[in-house]
């Protein structure tokens, strides 16, 4: 698996869409990430986490706090707001989209339970993109939820 990009709508610290470019050359072959404490280095690395696996890493508080706090407060009662994180990489030549989101309804100050969506997309040869219909199972044969962790580790914890 080779990451090319990653985009986050409303993530933890990650306020509106933002998006990181991944792509990599012979010269170039790793990305570190390097920032000033709480400047979200763990926020990025449990966005691919969730995207891929739905879930944050253990040492997380607030699991199901995924909104970012700013647009979660200025929300208005009743109102709804996406989540989501958008993967895109390469895997044995071929070119896959995923799509992890969720929307949320404010129903009180805390986020509350929600049903992400999980939706991957894989481009074939002639340039048509064809949907997969078991999007975790294919997730899971690329790379195995328990191998992970060797890819996306939290520096602080080395």
């Amino acid at each position: 698996m080779r990451l090319h990009s990653i985009n986050l709508t409303n993530f933890r610290q990650f306020k509106g869409r933002q998006a990181f470019d991944f792509t990599s050359d012979p010269a170039r072959p790793v990305t570190l990430i390097f920032g000033a404490n709480g400047s979200g280095k763990t926020a990025l690395l449990n966005a691919f986490t969730w995207a891929l696996y739905g879930t944050l890493s253990s040492d997380v508080e607030e699991q199901q706090r995924l909104v970012t706090d700013s647009v979660w407060r200025q929300l208005p009662m009743g109102d709804s707001v996406e989540v989501a994180v958008e993967v895109v990489f390469v895997h044995e030549g071929q070119n896959f989209r995923l799509l992890r989101r969720a929307e949320l309804r404010k129903e009180s100050d805390n986020q509350g339970p929600f049903s992400p969506q999980l939706q991957l997309w894989i481009t074939l040869a002639d340039g048509s993109s064809e949907v997969s219909h078991a999007p975790q199972e294919t997730i899971n044969s690329i790379l195995p939820r328990g191998v992970s962790r060797f890819f996306f580790f939290n520096g602080e914890r080395i």
